[in-house]
């Protein structure tokens, strides 16, 4: 059970579609910038998704903040950064195939995409951006089925790519844990600090990460001085950017919540 905890413990995917338009494996397409905390004006990182094993299943809203329709592209890699197939759904189950690369154009109403839930289990980073400074709404709907009980739904929000310091609150108390992912921009050296609720260290984690690395970990097994507390968790680079999400799970891997963040001191 833990190890299958370990494979799926944090979950976000993004895709979309448009009122009579699907969206379609990439073939062709134009210039791409990069975009931040689920608008997409350049290009953002959804930095884990997971989907699979009868019991994971995403799906996903996009629509347009621009007064016409906005193109976007998302590209889906693997934990260990390579370019992974995904299956993609319309909102009628029906299925569009399996890419790693795929582009649409978001409308300005929404519509609404999502992965299968069967078949093994894929899980990674996943990369979407829209052509110079177009806006895109982002919003991925992760939701879980465990034991045939009625589903458990969260949110996650696609992040922009350059942070240095995200803080977020954590739960390893009262039969809750929390699930950490990040993902890299550069090669740097990374700290994580958990903190009590009054502010006073509880313990910290400092470690260098690769270029474009990416990890997702349950909290009180990368940092036992965890177990049991509550407060607030800091991850810190020393240069480049990260990205990084936290949700909190019970014992049944039932999600509760995904949990509030803050991006703090950009670029210091």
């Amino acid at each position: 059970m833990r190890a299958l905890i370990r494979a799926i413990v944090l979950i976000s995917v993004i895709a979309g579609t448009v009122a009579g338009q699907s969206v379609v494996p990439y073939d062709q397409f134009g210039p791409f910038a990069h975009a931040k905390f689920g608008r997409v004006y350049t290009g953002s990182t959804i930095p884990h998704f997971a989907a699979g094993v009868d019991m994971w299943r995403t799906d996903f809203d996009m629509f347009s903040l621009q007064n016409g329709p906005v193109p976007f592209r998302m590209e889906v890699f693997d934990a260990n950064g390579q370019p992974q197939l995904l299956e993609l759904l319309d909102d009628e189950g029906m299925s569009l195939g399996a890419a790693s690369v795929w582009t649409g154009t978001a409308q300005v109403g929404a519509m609404r995409l999502r992965t299968t839930s069967s078949g093994p289990i894929r899980q990674g980073y996943i990369i979407i951006e829209t052509p110079g400074s177009q806006d895109l709404a982002v919003n991925a709907v992760i939701s879980s089925v465990v034991g045939g009980q009625p589903r458990f739904r969260t949110f996650v929000p696609a992040l922009g790519r350059f942070q240095r310091h995200i803080r977020f609150s954590f739960n390893n108390a009262g039969g809750l844990f929390t699930g950490v992912a990040y993902k890299s921009e550069d090669q740097q050296d990374m700290t994580i600090i958990a903190r009590r609720s009054d502010g006073s260290e509880i313990c910290r984690d400092s470690t260098q990460i690769e270029d474009e690395s990416y990890e997702a970990f349950l909290l009180p097994e990368r940092m036992p001085c965890t177990s049991g507390q509550a407060g607030l968790l800091e991850i810190i680079s020393d240069s480049g950017g990260i990205v990084a999400i936290g949700l909190n799970f019970d014992q049944e891997l039932r999600m509760w919540t995904s949990l509030p963040y803050d991006v703090c001191c950009l670029g210091k």
